[in-house]
């Protein structure tokens, strides 16, 4: 089980980061969104502002398989097959920029 232990919030890049849902990218200074967590050790879970409107509607639909019960969380591989299931063109061209 993942707990949270900072909610999220928003936070302007102090250096490069990685988006940990599509993989972009985050620039410094680039303001996106950040939480705490805890599950098999302490990390920080970052959300570029692209992914936020998708994110928002595959979470919308917790009954689907997206959501992983094992660990009772959201994961960027539910993430990566929400979207290539929903937005397949979109995914592509994202991903191919992240290349």
């Amino acid at each position: 089980m993942i707990d949270e232990i900072t909610p999220p919030h928003r936070v302007r890049a102090r250096k490069q980061h990685r988006c940990s849902w599509c993989g972009k990218l985050i620039e410094t200074g680039e303001e996106h969104t950040v939480s705490t967590n805890v599950g098999d050790g302490i990390y920080n879970w970052r959300e570029c502002d692209r992914c936020a409107p998708y994110v928002g509607q595959m979470m919308r639909m917790p009954d689907k398989f997206y959501f992983d019960s094992g660990i009772d969380a959201w994961t960027s591989e539910g993430f990566d097959e929400f979207m290539r299931e929903e937005y397949p063109a979109t995914w592509e061209v994202w991903n191919d920029e992240n290349r």
